[in-house]
C-alpha cells in the first residue's frame, strides 16, 4: 500500500466508525420509540427482546451505512485541506 492510501484509511476509520455508530444508535431509538408501546409491558422475555433488537438492528445497518460513508468522506477530505 501507498503512503497515501493508508494515510487517507486512518484517517478515515475513525470518522467512519464514530459516524455509522451514531446513526445506528439513533435509527434504534427512532424503532424504540415507535414501537415502544407495542413491545414492553407485555411480558416478553429478555431474549425475544434481544432477536428483536437484532433483527431491526440488521435492517436499519443498510440505512446507516451510507450516511457513515457520507460523513466520514467528508470529514476526511476535509482534513486534508
Amino acid at each position: 500500500m501507498k503512503r497515501l492510501d493508508t494515510y487517507l484509511l486512518q484517517n478515515f476509520l475513525g470518522p467512519f466508525l464514530a459516524s455509522f455508530s451514531t446513526t445506528l444508535v439513533i435509527l434504534v431509538i427512532q424503532f424504540l420509540s415507535r414501537y415502544q408501546e407495542d413491545i414492553l409491558g407485555k411480558g416478553f422475555p429478555a431474549s425475544a427482546l434481544a432477536e428483536l433488537f437484532g433483527y431491526a438492528s440488521a435492517s436499519l445497518v443498510l440505512l446507516a451505512l451510507p450516511m457513515g460513508l457520507l460523513m466520514a468522506g467528508l470529514m476526511t477530505m476535509g482534513n486534508l485541506g
